[in-house]
């Protein structure tokens, strides 16, 4: 099952960095990693305003927490140099755990157990900013508008959210058949499809394992944005410790 999307590939041995000192930039904005879950241990209590899972008699998914806490300092610290120290970040977080170990027994082409708890995040309007990196492992369809898309393009369409979704590390599936196009539910028009790079130079060119366009009609232009996600250059996230330690990972976003 996709689940987790992205995945996140260790490349080697964790290596130290220094943490701000400081609280976030500004205290104003209300931001919320969808994701699954963080591990016991992390060092990112500081800017974590709150944590919470949707399903309390659920588990973590395995692999779960471990991809929460990178794609939560990723968006908090970007990505860190090894040795170096991390930028101060924008925000406080809230992460909540949407994705869970029950869904290893739904159909990974659905998960719609998963997607309620989404639903229910979006229909609280409690968030100006939503970053969602999980979803059923399918690339999307011109002539099929699955539940995903349907629900959280509806949800958006009012504008009072501004959702990023990860476009999938399906890139280098089966062109032909365009089993390497975005995965739902990155094909949404009302948010904003965040494909990967493979380094911060200028000579950047698209990570081989980040999904392709186009998206679907209306929203043809898909990804809508490129960020560093791993590639040549390994993106660098913190890893479960109370520790500032870091791994190289691949597919960060």
């Amino acid at each position: 099952m996709r689940g987790l999307l992205p995945t996140t590939k260790r490349s080697g041995p964790s290596v130290g960095c220094t943490l701000p000192t400081q609280g976030p930039l500004s205290s104003d904005p209300r931001v919320a990693i969808l994701d699954a879950g963080l591990p016991q241990e992390h060092s990112i209590g500081r800017w974590l305003k709150n944590y919470r899972v949707l399903d309390e008699k659920a588990g973590d998914d395995p692999e779960g927490p471990e991809h929460g806490l990178a794609a939560t300092s990723a968006f908090l610290f970007g990505p860190i140099e090894p040795e170096g120290s991390a930028n101060r970040p924008y925000s406080f977080v809230d992460h909540l755990r949407v994705l869970d170990e029950g869904a290893s027994l739904e159909n990974p082409l659905e998960l719609y157990r998963t997607l309620g708890h989404v639903e229910e995040v979006l229909l609280s309007r409690q968030y100006e900013f939503i970053n969602l990196s999980i979803g059923p492992d399918v690339a999307i369809e011109d002539d099929d508008v699955h539940a995903w898309t349907s629900v959280i393009d509806h949800l958006l369409s009012d504008g009072s959210t501004f959702m990023t979704i990860a476009a999938g590390n399906n890139g280098t599936r089966d062109s032909i058949v365009q089993l390497d196009r975005v995965q739902v539910p990155s094909d949404c028009v009302n948010a904003v499809t965040v494909g990967a790079a493979n380094c911060t130079s200028s000579a950047w060119a698209r990570a081989s394992y980040s999904a392709r366009g186009p998206g679907r009609s209306p929203g043809v232009i898909k990804p809508d944005l490129m960020a560093f996600g791993g590639g040549k250059q390994y993106f660098h996230a913190l890893v479960p410790s109370i520790k500032h330690n870091l791994v190289p990972l691949l597919g960060i976003l």
